[in-house]
């Protein structure tokens, strides 16, 4: 059992190509850096997650038990329906007995994509911004540093 774990360990090692790819450094920097942030938006998700599992077992627990029946079984529907994953088919099920069902998911779909997608990709951006910017100011640095041992030679 141990073994398996060491052998998956040195997958790890292809880590250490990344200093050969500058530009891949620099955004598998920006992803990990961006971890902390994204765990703040993950929360926000969890919220609206369990506010329309709770909404959908409520609202719509009789009409489709086996996918609204309990809590348990709203959440990996809402999932499914987030991922955009037959979510139309669930609508359609609903829809011959609660006709304004179309709302619930529409608002869910457009509320739970927009704000897991741009969330992500905004923090992931943020994230790759701060990294080129101090890349920039390490480069500047150099060149100052450069540029004084320069002058500090001249000045002999």
């Amino acid at each position: 059992e141990f073994i398996t774990v060491f052998r998956l360990l040195r997958i790890l090692r292809i880590m250490r190509t990344l200093r050969f790819m500058p530009g891949l450094k620099k955004l598998s920097t920006a992803v990990f850096e961006s971890i902390p942030a994204a765990t703040n938006v993950a929360v926000i998700l969890l919220l609206l997650f369990y506010t329309y599992a709770a909404a959908g077992t409520m609202l719509y627990g009789a009409i489709a038990p086996q996918r609204f029946g309990s809590l348990a079984l709203s959440l990996p529907t809402l999932f499914q329906i987030i991922t955009l994953e037959g979510w139309s088919t669930l609508m359609h099920e609903v829809l011959p007995q609660a006709p304004h069902a179309w709302i619930y998911f529409i608002s869910f779909i457009l509320m739970g994509t927009y704000l897991a997608m741009s969330s992500a990709v905004g923090i992931v951006v943020a994230h790759l911004n701060l990294v080129e910017e101090e890349s920039e100011l390490e480069n500047l640095r150099r060149t100052l540093a450069r540029i004084e041992a320069r002058l500090d030679k001249l000045a002999d």
